[in-house]
């Protein structure tokens, strides 16, 4: 299989240039056991998800949304009904999330339920295809779909870390995962960014056409290299457990008074569901935020692409960095930097000014997201892995609420994209000051 050479083939190069390479003089080797099939195949699934952050999520669902499905809306009624269907999927993760956890360990199934909701979120995707311009109501309502599909399947995902990497090398395991998601959805947006600004190359009526591929490109990526990890990543199943919707809710229920004998992790989500939601907001109103200064949707594209490959050999060096000094330290350093970006945001009206922030961006997004997942995942009883991911991705999706609400209104009353982004300041600040108290894993 396709996929399945190429992670061989990727691992290889790897083991090659790190574990006895020149950076092997500066960043000690990574341990044995991170090198292996198992653990490249799981970090490939970041690879194949991302593609649908960068491609759908990011760039051309709310850009063809408004100049296609909606284009006989108003922008305030379109901006409205995207807003309501990003809320409709938050409220879903919210309620399912750790029920879906805590059913993945007592079932011992969370590959099937992972490819089982990659194949809702990707197929969904074909039905972007068939909607005709003017059709906004059905491409929200499988946008909904698919986002759930997508939102879901990473609670599976995300606890399996636990099956391919161990306290010693899940920094690295974490890190290799989002280093190769940025590469990988950064290789597939350059793709998609080509066909749509050149159809013809690829024998496409128009850009409208280019962008529906586009879609189907991610449905096809999305799982083609999730195949790898379900071949490949061991799962140590409960076999034979009955499962029911009462043993399901008590387990649910019982993971949450779990949380009260683990005062560090309960501590460390309070300060993730502030820091990474000035993350999410820095994330969801870069479009807005570049729009509303003045810059063109093709700035917006290229700075994203930024994002995607510097966030690559970032994200990869990050792990490192924490296998030296901690993930606890390394997510300062990343709070520090995001700070940093924020305050040269309100210096921000240029689009050259804006590639230098996607660049400082890239060098911490991805770094600050896999050491927050390494450090939750060195927390977390294995047995209960798909429980507390649950709620870990519960609590990412609720963060993604307060600080484009308060970004929105300082900016009703400020009337300033710049002035209104420093409010994200705040959560950083709080975050920062809450992860203090939290002691190092």
């Amino acid at each position: 299989m396709g996929s399945l050479y190429f992670s061989n083939l990727f691992l290889d190069i790897l083991r090659r240039n790190f574990n006895t390479g020149p950076m092997n003089k500066i960043i000690p080797p990574i341990k044995k056991s991170a090198w292996n099939k198992a653990t490249l195949s799981w970090a490939l699934g970041d690879w194949a998800n991302s593609a649908y952050t960068t491609t759908v999520i990011a760039v051309f669902f709310p850009i063809f949304f408004k100049q296609f499905w909606a284009s006989d809306l108003s922008a305030a009624e379109s901006t409205f009904y995207l807003g309501l269907s990003n809320s409709i999927n938050s409220v879903i993760l919210f309620i399912v999330a750790p029920f879906l956890g805590a059913l993945a360990d007592i079932s011992g199934r969370k590959k099937s339920y992972l490819m089982s909701f990659t194949a809702l979120g990707s197929l969904t995707l074909i039905a972007f295809y068939f909607i005709n311009q003017g059709n906004w109501q059905w491409a929200l309502a499988f946008y909904t779909i698919s986002n759930v599909g997508y939102w879901i399947s990473n609670i599976f995902y995300d606890a399996l870390i636990m099956n391919v990497s161990d306290d010693d090398n899940i920094s690295f395991v974490s890190g290799l995962g989002y280093s190769l998601g940025y590469l990988g959805g950064g290789i597939l947006i350059c793709l998609n960014a080509w066909m749509v600004a050149s159809p013809a190359t690829f024998g496409l009526a128009d850009k409208a056409m280019a962008v529906k591929w586009s879609f189907l490109s991610v449905a096809v990526w999305w799982i083609a290299f999730s195949i790898p990890m379900y071949l490949c990543v061991h799962e140590e199943g409960t076999g034979g457990t009955k499962i029911t919707f009462k043993a399901t809710f008590r387990a649910t229920l019982d993971t949450l008074l779990k949380m009260r004998e683990h005062k560090s992790l309960f501590l460390f989500l309070i300060a993730y569901i502030f820091y990474i939601d000035g993350v999410n907001t820095i994330i969801k109103m870069a479009v807005d935020f570049a729009l509303s200064i003045g810059l063109k949707s093709e700035d917006l594209i290229l700075a994203i692409i930024v994002v995607q490959f510097i966030g690559f050999p970032a994200t990869l060096g990050y792990a490192w960095i924490a296998s030296r000094i901690g993930d606890r330290r390394s997510i300062f350093i990343g709070l520090a930097i995001y700070s940093g970006a924020t305050i040269f945001s309100y210096f921000i009206s240029t689009s050259k000014e804006f590639y230098i922030l996607a660049v400082i961006i890239g060098l911490a997004q991805g770094g600050l997201q896999a050491m927050s997942r390494s450090y939750f995942g060195k927390m977390t009883p294995k047995q209960n892995s798909g429980e507390f991911f649950g709620i870990y991705n519960m609590v990412g999706k609720f963060s993604a609420i307060l600080g484009p609400l308060f970004v929105g209104l300082m900016n009703l009353w400020t009337h300033s994209p710049q002035i209104s982004i420093l409010v994200i300041l705040i959560f950083f600040a709080i975050g920062t000051f809450l992860l203090m108290k939290v002691k190092d894993a």
